[in-house]
């Protein structure tokens, strides 16, 4: 079990911080640069989300996730309403509530939304021309949903690794 658990902690302590590092540096960095750059920052992006990046970002955080509530699970105790209850339970539910609001919004929001801008990348690309009026409103309204969310996702990600700290 010991083993269990230690693997556990360095699956969720690693993929924690591939998870996080990416969102902030992502937000922070690469989506105003990318943003500055204008159509060349648009051909970064789809280059960018060809590479294995989508299936990286969807993976390391069902599997923070996973571990998590296996750690959560045995470090309360197995939901002992006595820990639960002790400032540390509630860092730890905060932590995992929020974490877990993240992975729900990364994987219902963002990932939809990149997939569907690496579709329409594609699409631009094979028909070899200057994206239409419509791909054009399409892509814009798609940067919109992810930067909004992305900001919100990132506040969750800072909750989580607080509970994750404090807990």
């Amino acid at each position: 079990m010991q083993l269990i658990l230690l693997l556990a902690r360095v699956i969720h302590v690693i993929g924690a911080v591939i998870w996080a590092g990416w969102v902030f540096s992502n937000i922070a960095f690469l989506a105003p640069a990318v943003q500055a750059s204008g159509q060349a920052g648009g051909a970064v992006m789809g280059n960018l989300l060809k590479t294995s990046l989508l299936r990286v970002m969807a993976v390391v955080p069902l599997l923070v996730v996973l571990s998590g509530l296996l750690l959560f699970w045995f470090h309360t105790g197995h939901l002992n309403l006595t820990i639960l209850g002790s400032w540390q339970g509630v860092a730890l539910i905060i932590g995992a509530l929020a974490g877990i609001a993240a992975f729900l919004e990364g994987w219902f929001v963002i990932r939809p939304a990149s997939l569907r801008m690496r579709d329409i990348g594609a699409e631009i690309a094979q028909a070899g021309g200057p994206p239409s009026q419509e791909q054009l409103a399409e892509m814009g309204v798609l940067r919109g949903r992810l930067a909004s969310v992305g900001t919100r996702g990132a506040v969750l990600l800072l909750v989580a690794l607080f509970g994750m700290v404090l807990g």
